[in-house]
């Protein structure tokens, strides 16, 4: 009575264990690792930012995160890292503002132990992709983009 089994000794009753075995939660994180580094390969992970600010908004955590864990499980792997306005504001204070985004990218994965040299930046300024001025596709415009250098 008030008693459990703990077969493994690791301080955790044997009936509070997960129910999957070790092997298939090891499958499953390796499945997620592969789906984030391939997203990354494509290009298709970008850091966001509001208006007026270098500071990623706060849906891009995540974001940063697999930037980083990317970076982290291919210790070979070169960024480059493209800095976007949006189209409001003048040509110099957008050019400004995308490399300071870049530039807090940049800064992120340094202080988590990137080497500088693994990294580079490109500040392209206001985004022009975009041809209409719906507010959808100026927060889309305010970015940073990553892309694997080869």
């Amino acid at each position: 009575k008030g008693r459990f089994i703990d077969s493994n000794n690791n301080g955790t009753p044997d009936e509070m264990e997960p129910r999957m075995g070790k092997e298939i939660a090891t499958t499953q994180i390796n499945k997620v690792i592969s789906a984030e580094s391939d997203l990354v390969e494509k290009g298709l992970i970008n850091v966001f930012f509001d208006i007026n600010s270098a500071t990623p908004n706060q849906g891009s955590s995540n974001n940063l995160y697999i930037i980083l864990h990317y970076m982290q499980n291919n210790p070979t792997a070169k960024v480059k890292l493209f800095g976007f306005a949006d189209k409001r504001g003048d040509e110099a204070q957008n050019l400004d503002l995308s490399k300071q985004r870049a530039q807090k990218v940049y800064d992120f994965l340094i202080a988590n132990a990137i080497a500088p040299q693994r990294i580079s930046i490109e500040d392209i300024g206001a985004d022009t992709k975009f041809m209409d001025n719906s507010e959808a596709s100026l927060t889309l415009a305010r970015r940073v983009s990553v892309t694997i250098e080869k």
